[in-house]
Order: C-alpha cells, then sequence, then structure tokens
C-alpha cells in the first residue's frame, strides 16, 4: 500500500489527495478542528459509540464536545515538549508552538483577574494577536512539565534510559489519515519509532501499582484507542506495531513506568504468529462495524442499541442486582 508523505511548516495543511497520508508538523488545533479534517473521525470520537451511536451523531453534528478556555490555554505543554526533544533533541519546537500568557492583575484587590472577566479576555486576545500562530500556556504549566520532563529523562532508573532510546530513535505528533470501507479515519501518535507506537499518559496517583495503572486503562478506556491505533497504523504499514504507554505521575516524586498494550490491543509476537485481539481490540471492531452498519443504514440509535432484543423484538434492560443492594436489603422489625 502506498503513502503519502507530506511536510509542511504553514500554518494550514492542504487535504491529502491520496490515502493513507501522513503528515508532519500539523497544527494542532487544525489536526482537531479544521474544516477538512472533520471528514475523518478519531479514536475519541469513535470511542463515543460505547455511549451510544446516538451520542456519537449528535457531537458530530454539533461540532464536538465543548472545550473551556482555560482547558483550551493549558493545552498539553508536557507532551508538547516531549515532541519537541523528539524532534529536535532540545526545546527549539516547543517554544516556536507555546508562549508564556500571564494573566493582568486587578489593581484594587492585587490578585489577578478571573478567566471570565473582560480585563482577562481583552488580554489573553491581545496576547493572541501578538502571536499569531501560537498556542499559551502559563508559567507554572512550563515549570510543572520541565520537572516532570526532568525526572522521567533522568530519575526513574531503566524507565528513563528505555524512554530516553525512543525519543531518540522517534518522531513526534504525526498525523495520519486512513480510507476505510469508504470512510476516513485519522489518527496523531505522540512518539512512533519503525515498530513501536508511545503514548504519553500523566496520572494523579500517588502509586503506580498494576492495580491502579489497570484501573485507569479500563476506567478511560486507554486500550480501546490503543487498538484504534494499531489498527489503521497496519492499514499505513502494513506492520503491527508494539504499543506502550508511559504513565508519570503528575505530583512528587514524579515517578514514572512503561506499561505494555498487548493484553488490551492487537500483539503479535512474530512474522509466523497470529495476531492476538486483546479485549480492547475486539471492542474496537465491534464499534468499528457498528459504524459502517450506521453510516450505511444513516441510522444511529441509541443505547437501546446494547440491549438484546427479546423473542417479540422488544428491548427491554434486564439488570443483575449488585451483591452490595442484596446483602443490604432494608428490613422492618416490629413487636
Amino acid at each position: 500500500m502506498t503513502t503519502t508523505k507530506q511536510k509542511t511548516k504553514s500554518n494550514m495543511t492542504s487535504k491529502p489527495t491520496t490515502l493513507p497520508a501522513i503528515i508532519l508538523e500539523m497544527p494542532n488545533e487544525e489536526y482537531h478542528r479544521g474544516e477538512w479534517c472533520r471528514d475523518f473521525v478519531s479514536s475519541t470520537q469513535l470511542k463515543e459509540f460505547l455511549v451510544s451511536p446516538k451520542a456519537f451523531d449528535y457531537l458530530r453534528r454539533n461540532g464536538g464536545k465543548d472545550i473551556s478556555l482555560e482547558a483550551s490555554m493549558k493545552g498539553s505543554v508536557y507532551h508538547a515538549i516531549l515532541a519537541s526533544i523528539a524532534n529536535t533533541g532540545c526545546l527549539d519546537e516547543f517554544e516556536k508552538e507555546y508562549f508564556v500568557f500571564e494573566p493582568p492583575i486587578n489593581p484594587a484587590t492585587g490578585a489577578a483577574y478571573g478567566i471570565s472577566t473582560k480585563k482577562y479576555q481583552e488580554a489573553y486576545q491581545q496576547a493572541l494577536d501578538e502571536h499569531p500562530g501560537m498556542e499559551s500556556t502559563s508559567q507554572a504549566e512550563v515549570d510543572l512539565a520541565n520537572t516532570m520532563v526532568d525526572a522521567l529523562l533522568g530519575h526513574c532508573g531503566n524507565t528513563s534510559e528505555s524512554v530516553g532510546q525512543l525519543l531518540q530513535w522517534g518522531t513526534s505528533e504525526i498525523s495520519h489519515f486512513v480510507e476505510y470501507k469508504g470512510l476516513g479515519f485519522k489518527f496523531r501518535t505522540d512518539l512512533k519509532t519503525i515498530h513501536k507506537i508511545v503514548d504519553w499518559k500523566t496520572i494523579a496517583s500517588k502509586d503506580l501499582h498494576e492495580d491502579t495503572i489497570a484501573s485507569q486503562i479500563n476506567k478511560l478506556n486507554y486500550g480501546f484507542s490503543a487498538a484504534f491505533y494499531q489498527f489503521f497504523n497496519h492499514l499505513v504499514t502494513g506492520e503491527w506495531a508494539e504499543f506502550y504507554w508511559v504513565f508519570q505521575q503528575k505530583e512528587p516524586p514524579y515517578d514514572a513506568v512503561i506499561v505494555s498494550a498487548d493484553a488490551w490491543a492487537y500483539c503479535k509476537l512474530d512474522d509466523e504468529s497470529p495476531v492476538y485481539k486483546g479485549p480492547s481490540a475486539i471492542e474496537f471492531e465491534n464499534t468499528l462495524q457498528q459504524y459502517l452498519i450506521c453510516n450505511e443504514k444513516g441510522y444511529y440509535p441509541g443505547a437501546e442499541v446494547f440491549i438484546q432484543p427479546n423473542i417479540k423484538g422488544r428491548r427491554v434492560m434486564n439488570l443483575n442486582v449488585p451483591s452490595y443492594k442484596r446483602n443490604n436489603i432494608r428490613t422492618f422489625y416490629n413487636k
């Protein structure tokens, strides 16, 4: 399968003329919200099918989930710094993409104006105008991200050594656009080497034990996204890439571990072995098939789609009562 590679340093990227396509240095804003990019579904969007096909269709028709000004300002400084190190060996790329914005101070209180105030928003808009094409962040965010990256690369034992090698071998923020059965899909890798895909994950936890990590992966459906990336990367490259998460604490001591997605997503041990499909890979393929069915029929059902029809074709949810309720039934004792 042929691949179109496009590399650009402009603020906008032209729509690929052939698919699959790999685009380097694509602006983050355009990838997520660019006009032509809306024709391509991401793993985050497809995961809405796990809520219901109707939820997916509603968000797609209404411009996706709302992102607050505060959330958009925070962006992902940690990811951007790691991407800059991978792509340039230093922070040059990060410093060209981000500028530090500090809100104006209210002279009456001596405190910064709140994000919803007119003074704040006017100052913020002026800062954006003075830094065209750049994203904003705060000095506190930059300081925290630098502290975390320093710990990740130098104070986490063998994990630091492995991450350093991955950064040396890999390329960050590669945008992929793929066509599958007439529909468009996209994914953007945090870090990609010849044989591996790496996803940076920060976690607010005091420990990084196996049960903590597994709980986080299951809670946020990280396995689904891993399978999505592997599946469509296979369409582009013909190879089943290994997928790894790097989990790092967002608070001291900023410890980190590398976690394999083999048990959740796709795993191919060697050229002769079949591809193992973990539970998230099976769930992803079920979801992908449902998306194809909904697109073909032009109908996106609600949550009832998860309820098996009874003999009369009716969909009625029959629940298993949780054991804690069975064990805590209220009993009344009268004389």
